[in-house]
């Protein structure tokens, strides 16, 4: 990750996701991201919700030569091979694919892993 002379990563320092000063819930709306690039800000579930289902929105779209940087951080979101980057059949897939290793059940260690129900010893 590339760094100032501080040491900081560049772009400023990185603010824990539980710090996060999270703006208020509202109408779609512009917004800027830190770095400048200019953004539609959703923020209500039912937005969000029509959003996402909607066919014209690609996360592909992330990644064509012409976008804007999203942060100058490198990050998950940086990963255009990422599952979180995939649209359609292809991200149902992935989907599928790791869905069982989050269920509850599996998360707590239960007969899904081979273990005890109690969870491990």
């Amino acid at each position: 990750m590339p760094e100032t002379e501080k040491g900081e990563p560049v772009g400023g320092p990185l603010v824990p996701m539980h710090c996060l000063q999270l703006p208020p819930v509202g109408p779609p709306r512009r917004d800027r991201l830190p770095n400048g690039t200019p953004i539609w800000l959703v923020t209500r579930y039912p937005d969000v919700r029509q959003a996402l289902v909607d066919g014209r929105y690609k996360r592909s779209l992330l990644f064509a030569p012409d976008a804007p940087r999203l942060s100058d951080n490198p990050n998950l979101g940086s990963n255009q091979d990422s599952m979180f980057h995939k649209d359609g059949a292809e991200h149902h897939r992935l989907r599928r694919v790791f869905q069982r290793s989050f269920t509850p059940r599996y998360l707590l260690g239960g007969p899904a892993m081979g273990l005890p129900a109690s969870g491990p010893a």
